[in-house]
């Protein structure tokens, strides 16, 4: 991930079980954190202070930028966190898991709830555009919006049956989803689906927007 605060700074994630800071500019390390197993996904808060991470050893764990000192670890998952992503008003972060949650957090890593309703393993989830809500899907073939304040589902979408893997709201607060059969498709906020493309041959794990 990319930070473009007034110090670019690059983060990774990687099966090594560390996250690493880099210099954008000069391409070399400046910090790192360690997870107890595998790092699968990392992502900056808005102000770009921040840093949090998702790892195989059931935690999310939350550390400054640059030094990356650990400032808090998020609990409460059973099974590997797959992803980790601060709202976009920096607020919360939210967490998914292979035990099918999703885990609410405040902006300090305080625990505030877990949502449950996905049948298995949730592979993505991001936030809608005014950070009131949490969109997920995984391979119980279903995009589903979670409130935040209500803290239930607000709407599920199934799709055919075929692992949905990737998920962005995009800035017009429609979705973009991204399947094991290598397809990206486009669904307006009602869950209508507006296009179909066939990217890859095989799965796709991870989509990523630039909203500049």
């Amino acid at each position: 991930v990319y930070n473009k605060g007034l110090h670019p700074l690059i983060a990774t994630a990687g099966y090594d079980n560390q996250v690493i800071l880099w210099d954008a500019s000069l391409g070399t390390s400046i910090s790192r954190g360690m997870h107890d197993h595998l790092v699968n996904h990392c992502d900056f808060s808005p102000c770009g202070k921040f840093l949090v991470s998702a790892s195989s050893d059931y935690s999310a764990r939350l550390w400054s930028v640059p030094e990356m000192r650990l400032v808090a670890v998020l609990q409460g998952h059973t099974d590997d966190v797959m992803q980790v992503k601060f709202a976009p008003n920096g607020k919360y972060i939210a967490t998914c898991s292979y035990d099918g949650s999703i885990g609410l957090f405040t902006a300090e890593g305080e625990s505030i709830c877990f949502f449950k309703g996905h049948q298995g393993l949730i592979e993505s989830i991001d936030w809608s555009v005014d950070s009131q809500s949490i969109i997920s899907c995984g391979t119980d073939s279903t995009i589903r919006e979670w409130d935040i304040q209500a803290k239930q589902q607000v709407s599920q979408l199934k799709i055919d049956n075929y692992d949905i893997d990737a998920i962005v709201v995009l800035s017009d607060k429609n979705l973009l989803s991204g399947d094991d059969r290598g397809i990206i498709t486009l669904w307006d906020q009602e869950g209508k689906k507006l296009t179909d493309y066939q990217a890859h041959n095989s799965g796709i794990k991870r989509i990523v927007v630039d909203y500049n």
